[in-house]
């Protein structure tokens, strides 16, 4: 090693003081030229970068030096880097958008501003392509680059685009650039990107999870939770995501619990798995121990939550401002309510208890605390929307509300339902509209423990694909009661799984969402078993439900202590039931709340 340094020593390398050592100017300035090259699509982003290279490029230098250099080499000492540092967008070629759009207007050209890497960079792709690239791509969902760019995107999900991840219903363009790098680098390139880590788990990020585990591309994972490497008012969640085109058949993996120290050299947790493990499935991003309980109950019990039960939103109205109410005054046949000045009467046939931004307790009854107006009629099988004729008879209140407010109905974006029923007062999407009316399971997306609570109360919730509400309920004809579901959702196994492959958000909240329990194992158990698990949750949820009704401190603490002594038997019966040692359930225990 000393031997190599003595060899550089004066033409490229100098030493500053007690074996510190730094370039040269003359080598600092043939790296730059020789072996950095970078795009923008932003011309102001362009010259930045060009700037800020010369500065890195003239500091810790001395006029004196810099001038003999001058002098010495009869060259300019800031270089031209106009050719290294070029811009346009690096995702489309002239080749690749003049197939896609023959004849384009000349405007749409300059917008898109195509970028052909075998024009702008020869020697490059000559050789066969970059060593080593480096990035933090834009962040930007498909429906945003919709709303600016929607020829790029038209391009990007066309027979003729080079993208594969751009076929999936739902791509962020920071997919694009992984392609488009992987293309770029030669046989044994390597490709360092900062990305965010939800494509890890989501269903959104399929695509990408096939893309890099179908050439074992993964090289090194540095995780990062929910961390704000870009400061708190960014709002991402991201991780160093290390590709090699050759593949690796082990992945590193680094899992960093303080950002702040790791910024400075301490290392996070590390360890080294198998490739394979990362496939297209969710990734479980969990201590190679909790990995192996997990695998080992999986196996043991190979039915899921999925299989067994419902698993669905809340109504979707597209207007909760105008359906979700509060009543000011109530009686047996209607509540009052005040909007824009003045007092309106709403039939109490016409409403259902609603949920809104309420926190729920793990085996507790929620309470209610709004109406929903709900103007649709439930059958059997499905839900069909009151006409006007029968809404001005029989429900006049609440007509003459939802006229009232029919200018901020009108202008959403509203789908499904029967075709022959269609008014402006029909809910936004008609998913869910029959689901709420029985028993059953009510989860908060955003928690920070598992927060499984019981309706019987046929309440209805609000909330899309994000919440703020989940709900399940057994399947027809499933053995699985919902009282053993509860008891199954609420035990530390399912909880830990969820968190070893859950998206994280601010606050340390992680997501309960569809993708993320689903796929929870459903233990089967002996008839006795099982009624004896009923049992102890139907009590734990009266007595949870108790807890919140209690009407002094005493009772509300005695209450709380039932409560507790139940869930903890529960949590033993299943512990039986799923099998596991009283080591096994100490290293699910472990597995951390995200970071």
């Amino acid at each position: 090693m000393e031997h190599n340094r003595a060899e550089h020593v004066g033409a490229r390398i100098y030493e500053v003081t007690g074996n510190r050592w730094r370039l040269t100017f003359e080598e600092k300035r043939r790296i730059l030229l020789q072996s950095i090259r970078g795009v923008d699509i932003d011309p102001n982003a362009v010259e930045v970068a060009r700037f800020s290279l010369l500065l890195r490029l003239v500091e810790d230098e001395t006029a004196g030096a810099l001038q003999a250099y001058e002098r010495a080499r009869r060259e300019p000492v800031l270089p031209n880097l106009a050719p290294q540092i070029r811009q346009g967008n690096s995702l489309v070629s002239h080749e690749e958008f003049a197939a896609y759009t023959p004849g384009a207007d000349p405007g749409l050209v300059d917008r898109v501003s195509p970028f052909t890497w075998a024009r702008e960079f020869p020697a490059e792709m000559r050789r066969g392509g970059f060593d080593v690239i480096v990035g933090n791509p834009p962040y930007i969902r498909i429906q945003n680059m919709v709303a600016y760019s929607p020829e790029e995107v038209g391009f990007y999900q066309s027979p003729r685009s080079p993208y594969t991840t751009a076929r999936a219903d739902n791509f962020d363009k920071y997919a694009l650039f992984i392609e488009r790098s992987l293309s770029l680098l030669g046989p044994a390139g390597r490709l360092g990107f900062i990305v965010p880590n939800k494509f890890m788990t989501l269903t959104a990020g399929r695509a990408v999870r096939r893309l890099l585990a179908e050439g074992r591309l993964v090289d090194e994972l540095v995780h990062f939770g929910a961390q704000q490497v870009f400061g708190a008012g960014a709002q991402n969640y991201t991780c160093i995501l290390v590709l090699t085109k050759s593949g690796a058949a082990d992945v590193r993996l680094e899992r960093v619990a303080n950002l702040v120290r790791w910024r400075y050299g301490e290392a996070g947790e590390r360890e080294t798995i198998p490739g394979t493990r990362l496939g297209e499935e969710a990734w479980t991003i969990a201590a190679s121990s909790a990995r192996a309980v997990f695998d080992r109950i999986r196996s043991a019990w190979t039915e899921t939550l999925g299989d067994v039960a419902d698993i669905f939103v809340g109504v979707q109205t597209s207007a909760d401002e105008v359906y979700i109410v509060v009543a000011e005054q109530e009686n047996a046949d209607s509540i009052s309510i005040t909007w824009d000045g003045r007092e309106w009467t709403l039939e109490r046939a016409i409403l259902r208890p609603c949920l809104h931004d309420v926190q729920l307790h793990a085996y507790a009854r929620p309470q209610p605390n709004k109406y929903i107006i709900f103007p649709y009629r439930l059958g059997e099988r499905r839900a069909s929307l009151i006409q006007p004729r029968e809404m001005r008879a029989d429900y006049p209140g609440a007509w003459a509300y939802l006229q009232a407010r029919r200018g901020q109905l009108e202008v959403r974006n509203v789908t499904g339902g029967s075709a022959s029923e269609r008014q402006f007062y029909q809910y936004g999407r008609s998913q869910s509209l029959t689901k709420f009316n029985c028993a059953k399971i009510i989860l908060p997306i955003l928690s920070l423990e598992p927060r499984y609570a019981y309706d019987d109360q046929n309440i209805v919730v609000t909330g899309g694909g994000n919440g703020p509400y989940y709900l399940t309920k057994p399947k027809e004809g499933s053995t699985s009661s919902l009282y053993y579901l509860l008891a199954v959702l609420c035990h530390p196994l399912s909880e830990a799984m969820v968190r070893s492959r859950t998206s994280v958000f601010g606050g340390g909240y992680y997501s309960h969402g569809k993708q993320f329990i689903e796929s929870l194992p459903i233990p089967s158990a002996a008839a006795e078993q099982r009624r004896s698990v009923e049992g102890l949750v139907e009590r734990a949820v009266r007595t949870t439900s108790e807890v919140w009704e209690a009407r002094s401190p005493a009772i509300r603490a005695a209450k709380e202590r039932e409560a507790e002594a139940l869930r903890l038997r529960i949590e033993q019966a299943m512990t039986e039931i799923l099998g596991l040692t009283e080591e096994e359930l100490a290293v699910v225990r472990a597995v951390p709340v995200p970071a």
